[in-house]
């Protein structure tokens, strides 16, 4: 095995064994086996056969750390803190099933103790902890995805909201929580990387709209995804209504619907982290500066732009939900452009009273009298041709009996506000439906996805006919219908409309 060192002084003793060195960046790289440090033939064996199981097992850690590299550096470290760690880890490269978990928790906790409590000068022990404790958190994670893997429900079932919430809790116990109440009033559980994986927010009356938008969202990109089989963009992320164990930020005293729910625990919003989004949250326990380094990059992602991509799809959850704007407040932006909408319940207000909606779509005639009129329109960006026509066929999926489906609460939902209000007899379960989206909301979105349906249909008709047009209209009547067909020209001709 390879030994780094200092090179020797020109006096020094020459070695006694076999070896061989090399230079190396300054050190002296050793390869051979010093007869003082050597191991026995049995604890060689015992070695081997760590080695071979844990080839089996294949966890995070053995792939990172051998039997040999252990046990030649608790055999010639002095400190007892790194022979602890590697006394740790030995059992665990074959360990498997559930004494895994525990071991892992051990280990990654062992190492946090050492980065936050040894001064040593040693950069080298350090870098040992900190990978030790990473790779050891990275073992804790595929523990607890296995333990959750291939369950599939409904978005309404209950055994996806007990699914989330256990994988929930798992993380919460093994990688923290990061509290931003201040920031966004919820706080955040982490992964293994220290990345933001759940968000959970307390019960407050928003929390049952923001689950039924949740789901209206879910059904609008089951829509869209059935419709011409294109991908939408957006990248769903589950919602659940739960009660969750530990103390949260957000709860304001007094308040009954932030009260104990069954097991002891706060109900409230568990929201997953849409695939992908990267936004990381924790460093090393120790480093200097990991709140606020932290804290800095929820800021920056609070306060980022959403690329075109995830703008479009912003939008068109807003339309779909009645809006004619994508509200930002509390949208979180990854450095990717991802987004995570973290208060969606702000979609379903009770809609102004006396508005108008807008007309159905344009005919060719009127779409060229708008020439003029529509110049100093916000071209916005031409949506995709796709998504377009998949937007077309929208009406047939999302009527108004599917909306009212998704936007309903279940059986167990009710039950459970009803518990956390502190509500009994027969009006209870009538208080906790009124805090869901009322029929006229639920109407309302599904006359906008009829309008939009309408208008990008006629986008669509309007581009194939631009075949039949005389040749010198071509040029003109193209550039109007690209920038017709962007959304931004929708939002301002429907809010014109509206507001007329």
């Amino acid at each position: 095995m390879p030994f780094f060192r200092n090179p020797p002084p020109a006096h020094a003793p020459v070695q006694t064994y076999d070896h061989t060195s090399i230079e190396l960046d300054g050190f002296e790289v050793i390869v051979g086996t010093d007869p003082q440090g050597a191991l026995d033939e049995n604890q060689l064996a015992f070695l081997e056969r760590i080695d071979k199981r844990a080839r089996e097992t294949k966890t995070a850690l053995s792939d990172h750390f051998q039997a040999h590299r252990l046990a030649e550096r608790a055999t010639g470290t002095k400190d007892p803190a790194i022979k602890a760690l590697c006394t740790l880890a030995l059992p665990l490269l074959e360990c498997q099933g559930p004494k895994l978990m525990p071991g892992a928790l051990r280990l990654a906790t062992a190492a946090d103790d050492f980065l936050k409590t040894t001064d040593s000068g040693n950069g080298l022990d350090r870098k040992f902890a900190a990978e030790i404790r990473l790779r050891a958190r990275e073992t804790m994670q595929a523990c607890i995805d296995k333990t959750v893997e291939g369950r599939r429900a409904k978005v309404t079932s209950p055994a996806l909201a007990h699914s989330m919430r256990q994988r929930a809790q798992m993380m919460r116990q093994a990688f923290g929580v990061f509290p931003a109440g201040d920031e966004v009033g919820l706080d955040f559980i982490l992964d293994a990387h220290g990345k933001a994986a759940y968000a959970f927010k307390p019960m407050s009356a928003l929390a049952p709209r923001a689950l039924s938008m949740n789901r209206l969202q879910f059904q609008l990109e089951q829509a869209l995804s059935n419709a011409l089989g294109i991908k939408f963009s957006a990248g769903y992320a589950h919602a659940q209504l739960v009660p969750m164990a530990g103390p949260w930020s957000g709860l304001q005293a007094g308040d009954p619907q932030s009260s104990r729910s069954r097991d002891h625990a706060k109900l409230g919003l568990l929201m997953q982290a849409p695939p992908g989004f990267d936004l990381c949250l924790s460093t090393p326990q120790g480093a200097e500066g990991a709140e606020s380094a932290g804290r800095a990059r929820l800021a920056q992602a609070l306060n980022r732009s959403p690329g075109p991509v995830a703008m479009e799809a912003l939008t068109l959850t807003a339309l779909c939900a009645g809006e004619t704007r994508a509200p930002l407040e509390g949208v979180l932006v990854d450095e990717a452009g991802r987004s995570w909408d973290l208060q969606p319940g702000r979609y379903l207000a009770e809609p102004p009273q006396g508005n108008r909606e807008p007309a159905t779509e344009p005919t060719t005639a009127a779409v060229k009298a708008s020439v003029s009129s529509s110049a100093d329109a916000d071209p916005g960006m031409p949506m995709r041709r796709d998504l377009q026509r998949a937007l077309s066929q929208l009406s047939a999926s999302m009527n108004a009996d599917a909306v009212a489906k998704r936007c309903s609460p279940t059986g167990r939902e009710l039950d459970l506000v009803v518990k956390a209000m502190g509500l009994s007899g027969p009006a209870a379960a009538e208080a906790a439906r009124a805090l869901w989206p009322s029929d006229a909301v639920v109407q309302r979105c599904a006359d906008r996805v009829r309008h939009l349906s309408d208008w990008a249909q006629s986008c669509v008709q309007l581009r194939e006919r631009l075949l039949d047009e005389p040749a010198g209209d071509v040029e003109d009547l193209a550039d109007l219908i690209e920038r017709q067909s962007s959304l931004n020209w929708y939002v301002s001709a429907l809010e014109k409309r509206t507001d007329a």
